[in-house]
């Protein structure tokens, strides 16, 4: 994972958050022809490193899904859930899929009095979003994992998900 602090860059291992290189280009002391590959990954991709600096591109940061070749952006779906009158806090992120590589899932925070069925939201999203982009996965919560500055905790929320979907016998 890169972070950056004006010219900064420091690659740091996704789980214990450990600094691997901290340099003025954060890749001093990587392989040069790993250097040279890194070129490419874009600075939002997740990169760690193990203690012989091999890298392995493990995932996105920014959480773009990629549900069957389409791109498909959780800010928009979540821009357009957030419409709904009920909803009072929506998050959209992908979980893996067997045959489409990732399926789109909501999680979605209603306000106080409301309830809502997952067939009104998909009903709601049918009209005016691709069908591609409809949430395969609904799940209604009282509150969301949120980091101290209030944002969301996406990779919590998919790694609860996928525990719930194995729960269910759903396919991964």
């Amino acid at each position: 994972m890169t972070f950056e602090r004006e010219r900064e860059q420091m690659i740091a291992d996704i789980e214990s958050g450990i600094a691997i290189t901290r340099t003025m280009t954060g890749r001093d002391h990587l392989d040069p022809r790993v250097m040279k590959a890194m070129r490419r990954v874009p600075r939002e991709d997740f990169v760690p490193a193990d203690m012989r600096r091999y890298v392995q591109i493990t995932g996105r940061c920014k959480g773009m899904i990629i549900r069957g070749g389409e791109n498909i952006y959780p800010r928009e779906i979540e821009d357009f859930i957030f419409t709904h009158p009920k909803v009072a806090e929506v998050g959209v992120f992908g979980v893996p899929d067997e045959k489409y590589g990732e399926q789109v899932v909501a999680w979605i925070q209603l306000h106080n009095s409301e309830t809502a069925t997952v067939e009104e939201i998909r009903n709601f999203c049918k009209d005016n979003i691709a069908r591609f982009k409809i949430p395969k996965y609904i799940h209604f919560v009282l509150k969301f994992p949120l980091t101290v500055t209030r944002k969301l905790q996406k990779f919590k929320m998919r790694e609860e998900m996928v525990e719930l979907l194995r729960e269910a016998n759903q396919q991964l």
